[in-house]
């Protein structure tokens, strides 16, 4: 009757329920990689959807043909699946090779988990699906066409030349053509180059220096972004970020710019205009950033920046702040557990105001802070906050 409810529900996922396509991965059973292995995370619901325990997965996977090809019952403590807590949600992931779920060629599977809790009655159905191919992506890819190689606008049907090679080869020739390659009026190589080679240090007839300096410690700043716009800056002529030496360098054309100067923890004066007569040096000046006083005394501002690997603030960061150990309390006071939130501003920067660890009862007590945006979290850690004015939150 068990196998009857997964057949029916298997068909269900089959002909009438929405897939979200898995990964592309191999069936290898000897030398194995991680392009072998099918992983999938997976959770119980209560009646109102919250999370709870799991105490056993039922696992059905169907074949290209439509056929169920593995099956089986598996308890939580089985080694394919890991267990963890995330801010007191229970979480599960389950993980097999392609060919310990029946994935014996190559073809579509479709996956289909049922989470249960036997003492309380509950199940939560997860549907996935994976991809198998027998070899390496870059050999699958030869398969496509052996007799056409497009380079550069040109079809090469001996596929002789450079980037006919695997998937770091072609890479490496992508990411390496010369600037001269890309000609063609109306292709991506042609439109992409035309709106990035004009920008990093700029293309100007005069070499220009421009120097961070820290004008209270009296000294250089490494890693400051610096950008050269257009006086009105309605446009933006170069971009770049100070070396250890606190030193960046443009190639600009004479005329008059605005330079924009910004770094994570420092704050430097507004845009000021920079004379290019010629060759030339400017220096930008700037200092710690200054957090300001908490709100109340006695308390520790935590703050910080969030940042995208494109070098650029995030704006609307969720930022949150708890005691994962539940109420605690504080001299004559009972502290409630509950999260302070907060949201990044449009220069990255967060703050919130909390109670030292040393004065929370038990004083091992560390707060757990998460940052998170775009629905992903970016940050989670614990953090014992000191008993002093202001803590800069960084990795």
């Amino acid at each position: 009757m068990v196998m009857r409810r997964i057949a029916m529900l298997l068909v269900g996922l089959v002909v009438g329920w929405s897939l979200v396509q898995g990964a592309i991965v191999r069936n290898a059973t000897t030398g194995v990689t991680a392009e072998d292995s099918v992983a999938v995370a997976f959770g119980v619901l209560d009646s109102i959807g919250n999370p709870t325990t799991a105490d056993s997965l039922v696992v059905a996977v169907s074949g290209p043909s439509g056929a169920l090809v593995f099956r089986d019952s598996v308890a939580i403590g089985d080694g394919r699946i890991t267990a963890d807590t995330i801010t007191g949600c229970p979480v599960y992931a389950f993980a097999d090779l392609a060919a310990g779920l029946g994935a014996d060629r190559a073809g579509s599977y479709r996956v289909l988990l049922v989470a249960k809790n036997s003492a309380l009655n509950l199940q939560t159905v997860h549907r996935t699906s994976f991809q198998v191919v027998n070899r390496r992506l870059a050999e699958a890819l030869d398969q496509i066409d052996d007799s056409v190689w497009v380079r550069g606008g040109a079809v090469d049907s001996n596929r002789t030349e450079q980037g006919a090679g695997d998937s770091s080869q072609i890479a490496a020739w992508v990411w390496n053509t010369p600037q001269s390659g890309h000609v063609l009026p109306g292709t991506f190589g042609s439109y992409v180059d035309a709106n990035i080679s004009g920008l990093g240090m700029g293309g100007g007839a005069y070499a220009v220096t421009v120097v961070a300096y820290d004008s209270v410690l009296s000294q250089p700043v490494a890693g400051v972004r610096v950008a050269v716009r257009n006086q009105s800056q309605t446009a933006l002529m170069a971009t770049a970020a100070t070396d250890s030496e606190g030193e960046v360098s443009f190639n600009l054309d004479a005329g008059d710019y605005a330079v924009v100067a910004t770094a994570p923890g420092y704050q430097f004066a507004a845009a000021h205009t920079l004379t290019v007569p010629g060759a030339a040096t400017d220096t930008v000046t700037g200092g710690r950033f200054d957090p300001g006083m908490p709100s109340l005394p006695g308390l520790c501002r935590v703050y910080g920046y969030v940042y995208g690997i494109d070098g650029r603030p995030i704006e609307g960061a969720r930022i949150e702040a708890r005691l994962p150990d539940g109420v605690n309390g504080a001299s004559i006071l009972i502290v409630a557990p509950f999260a302070v939130e907060t949201d990044s501003d449009e220069s990255g920067y967060f703050f919130v105001d909390l109670i030292p660890s040393a004065e929370l009862q038990p004083v091992v007590t560390d707060y757990e802070i998460t940052i998170s945006a775009s629905g992903r979290t970016l940050y989670r850690k614990r953090v014992t906050v000191p008993s002093q004015a202001a803590l800069w939150l960084v990795p």
